[in-house]
């Protein structure tokens, strides 16, 4: 693609400049720094609904939730941040552009600012915006692993995961060293076919001290790895150790961000490997394939194949099961 190829060369430039600023030492970021003092300030309480609905892809009532949060709280520089990230998933890109200029000039300026227009670029696919904003971060000192990591999952929302393998060499090593940034670069390499390399990298993930969230990507890809490799069955032990540490959640981990993606990998498992379930499991977790259906959790194509698939799991003979 031409365009992939523009925005990967302009990557190249943006990746030697920074390694020129290394080298000059980072005296003029200091400086910038202190004319520009970054704010650090969590995101409250209050916004945790908005976070939620996001969850949820209720991208329209999310918005109109933290655009009330902030008609009482105007300075609140995380309610910006989540709203321009908002704004970019609902395509509404010149929105994200005019909060990110008002947080700007009002003084809200810090990294979760800079993240939040990079995600909202990636997700609209304007690549080449969402690099100009990393560069800018990282010469006023506000670069940020989030940043990296939301420009590499618009990527992968784009089927663009040769430019992920691109784009991962040219993270600067601080960040490229990350559990985070590794378990996508993992996916990148599944969905390329490259199931060994997959699988190595994931496991060095495990190794490093990540999230839950990282630790959970990295054994769903391993996962997916082995079913795709022949071993349907290893693929399962592997999946369902993970389900059954986050189904000990008091909601039963439905609404653990990757969930989908772990059921459906399960369901592809034991249809592949012949692995019998008993029927009040398959049932199960039919209804809550179901019910992701109906709210638009996870890929649509995945949770119908993994409907179909479950169709096709041979039953646990009825005395195995008692």
């Amino acid at each position: 693609m031409q365009t992939e190829a523009h925005w990967m060369k302009r990557c190249v430039r943006m990746a030697a400049e920074l390694r020129r600023q290394e080298r000059e030492g980072r005296r003029a970021v200091a400086r910038v720094l202190k004319r520009r003092r970054p704010l650090v300030e969590k995101t409250p309480v209050a916004l945790k609904p908005a976070l939620a609905m996001v969850d949820a892809n209720r991208f329209a009532d999310a918005r109109e939730f933290v655009a009330d949060f902030l008609e009482k709280s105007p300075g609140h520089a995380s309610g910006h941040a989540l709203l321009i990230r908002i704004h970019g998933m609902l395509r509404e890109i010149g929105l994200s552009e005019h909060l990110f200029d008002h947080a700007q000039k009002n003084g809200m300026e810090n990294r979760g600012i800079y993240c939040a227009l990079v995600d909202a670029y990636a997700n609209c696919g304007q690549f080449p915006k969402a690099l100009e904003v990393i560069f800018d971060a990282a010469k006023y000192g506000m670069d940020d692993i989030r940043s990296y990591i939301n420009f590499m999952s618009g990527l992968y929302d784009h089927g663009m995961y040769r430019a992920i393998i691109g784009f991962y060499s040219l993270i600067p090593t601080g960040w490229r060293e990350r559990p985070s940034i590794k378990v996508r670069y993992a996916d990148a390499l599944r969905k390329l076919k490259r199931y060994d390399e997959a699988i190595e990298v994931a496991e060095l993930s495990l190794r490093m001290r990540g999230t839950l969230g990282d630790m959970t990507m990295a054994k769903i890809i391993i996962g997916y790895c082995e079913t795709e490799r022949g071993n349907p069955k290893k693929a399962y032990e592997v999946l369902n150790e993970v389900y059954e540490k986050i189904s000990a959640r008091e909601d039963g981990g439905v609404s653990f961000g990757f969930f989908p993606r772990l059921l459906c990998g399960m369901a592809y498992a034991c249809r592949r490997g012949r692995i019998p379930l008993p029927d009040p499991v398959v049932e199960r977790w039919r209804g809550l394939l179901e019910e992701m259906q109906s709210v638009g959790r996870g890929k649509e194509e995945d949770v119908e194949n993994a409907l179909v698939c479950l169709d096709r799991i041979p039953s646990v003979p009825a005395q195995q099961a008692l």
